[in-house]
């Protein structure tokens, strides 16, 4: 059985009334859809590693975009599947992100991203 059980029922177009061995759970589906996608993304990393979608237009981010972090991180950002230029002193343009990731919000993954470059030396994985 898997570990979230099997789905019974979906509420308010938000949760998943599962059950499992141990009873019913409640599950948040943006949540459980982030988690899927982020250990699919570790197999990815871990196996052949990430492979990367190019943009047909670039996403850009300006204003305290992190232009030196991004600069300074381009190793990191590439392990990840991230094709990121700087184009301005605080603006930059994402050219590739990762294939599974291709339908996210961009801009947010990459603000995320560097966010937890800039506080934690690491992006959580």
């Amino acid at each position: 059985m898997p570990p979230l059980g099997f789905a019974l029922a979906q509420l308010h177009g938000v949760y998943v009334l599962a059950q499992n061995a141990q009873g019913l759970v409640l599950v948040d589906m943006h949540a459980a859809h982030e988690r899927i996608t982020y250990e699919r993304l570790k197999a990815a990393q871990s196996g052949q590693g990430l492979q990367s979608q190019s943009l047909l237009v670039p996403c850009h981010r300006g204003q305290r975009a992190g232009g030196r972090l991004a600069d300074r991180e381009i190793d990191t950002l590439a392990q990840l599947g991230l094709a990121i230029d700087r184009i301005g002193p605080e603006a930059l343009a994402v050219r590739a992100v990762p294939a599974l990731l291709r339908e996210a919000d961009i801009e947010r993954l990459v603000r995320d991203l560097l966010a937890d470059l800039a506080v934690d030396g690491t992006t959580g994985g």
